[in-house]
């Protein structure tokens, strides 16, 4: 089969929360990738150490922190949700909690 493919990308450099899904140009926008700030607890270190699947041996996070981090990532995942003509929305992080991923994606 043919795909049809665009090489479009426009990249925009501001709040995301301020946009305005429902206005061009991002009432266009058919894919949106959300990569937000995180605890950062999924990085292998530099010695190639990795805790375990469960995050043993990630380093601890303040509870309060890490539930701060999951409220913003959900506010931005609902909002990524909001763009009308989406139909990807790419969710990412580099944490092992799931706090900042399973339950992130569950709520949305």
């Amino acid at each position: 089969p043919r795909w049809r493919t665009q090489k479009k990308v426009d990249v925009h450099i501001t709040d995301f929360l301020s946009l305005d899904p429902t206005q061009p140009p991002y009432s266009h926008a058919q894919s949106v990738l959300l990569d937000p700030s995180c605890s950062g607890s999924g990085i292998i270190e530099r010695s190639g150490a990795v805790g375990s699947d469960d995050g043993a041996g990630a380093e601890e996070i303040d509870p309060e922190r890490l539930r701060g981090l999951a409220a913003m990532q959900l506010r931005l995942l609902l909002h990524a949700l909001r763009f009308p003509a989406a139909t990807r929305v790419t969710y990412s992080t580099c944490s092992v909690h799931t706090l900042e991923n399973e339950v992130v994606a569950i709520a949305a």
